[in-house]
């Protein structure tokens, strides 16, 4: 029987770190952030945006701008509601077909998934890890990161839920406001924890 392991955090938490300490580790992990990038290519999940976006998602070169539409939904509640209403189960199906396809003779699968409770993924999980790190370490990587003014940041983690939160409800915990080193330190003992 596969134990699936759900993997999350807050936007610049840290999670993506995480996800590579546990590639490093020749382990199974599924990046749903790519899953979800191949199911909005298909023509009719394309269709579905253009329908509730408009033509603006799109580039001079008709590719779907991630940038663009990113701005609009961080900005409007209900269109990123209708967003994940579109892509959410879609992605949730892919990654159950994998699970049961590719990955059925694996002992432990890591399933990295941003919106791990907001999307209701955690009901497909045998545990979760949530990554962590304080809201003020939070917003200052954001800003780094993504070269966003401070408003903008504030709207992309107020568009998740709280990681306070999230903490609470995990399985196990990792404090990535430290070191690399540290953080892969805390990521062997949930290992160990879990029993790989």
């Amino acid at each position: 029987m596969t134990k699936v392991i759900g993997l999350t955090g807050g936007i610049a938490s840290g999670k993506s770190t995480v996800a590579n300490l546990i590639r490093n580790l020749k382990l199974p992990l599924i990046d749903s952030d790519q899953v979800a990038r191949d199911v909005m290519l298909k023509p009719e999940v394309i269709k579905e945006l253009r329908d509730t976006f408009g033509n603006d998602i799109f580039d001079d070169e008709d590719k779907l701008s991630r940038k663009t539409l990113a701005r609009i939904i961080y900005a409007d509640e209900d269109k990123r509601n209708r967003l994940n209403d579109i892509v959410h189960p879609l992605v949730r199906k892919e990654i159950e077909r994998q699970l049961s396809n590719e990955y059925q003779e694996c002992k432990l699968v890591f399933v990295d998934v941003p919106l791990l409770y907001e999307s209701g993924f955690d009901q497909i999980m045998d545990a979760v890890i949530v990554v962590y790190v304080p809201k003020d370490v939070q917003l200052s990587r954001l800003i780094k990161r993504d070269h966003i003014e401070e408003a903008y940041a504030h709207q992309k983690i107020k568009a998740q839920e709280d990681l306070e939160k999230k903490v609470k409800k995990a399985d196990y915990v990792i404090d990535n406001s430290g070191s690399v080193d540290y953080t892969n330190r805390q990521l062997h003992q949930v290992l160990e924890e879990i029993e790989v």
